[in-house]
């Protein structure tokens, strides 16, 4: 079960996910920038807090097989009009995949807002 305060985090996510792009599109490609100098070729990769999508999109072109993680529905709406990945709504702290499911994982921006 989510804690209040990440149930407010999902629901203003939903609620700004039209302007996310616009607002945070700059900054958030340079954060991906310096990831995509560090990720490797790898088959499977796990985007955790995929958001819009900016960043799956060039991890599918490095990568065999994508999946991009969201708690908000409408994130993960406008993340689907951009990548070729698969998605999924999920809490960051209750993944619905076994261990060992990812050859490796990123995270941009979402520490902030884990407890």
């Amino acid at each position: 079960m989510m804690t209040a305060r990440k149930l407010e985090l999902q629901r203003r996510y939903d609620v700004t996910a039209h302007m996310y792009d616009r607002r945070y599109e700059e900054i958030q490609q340079r954060k991906y920038g310096a990831v995509l100098m560090n990720i490797p070729h790898v088959g499977r990769i796990l985007d955790l807090g995929c958001g819009t999508g900016m960043l799956l999109d060039e991890l599918s072109k490095r990568c065999k097989f994508v999946i991009g993680v969201d708690v908000s529905a409408e994130m993960l709406n406008l993340a689907r009009r951009r990548a070729d990945a698969m998605l999924v709504r999920a809490d960051a702290d209750q993944l619905p995949f076994a261990d060992s499911s990812f050859d490796a994982a990123v995270s941009v921006t979402l520490l902030q807002n884990m407890p």
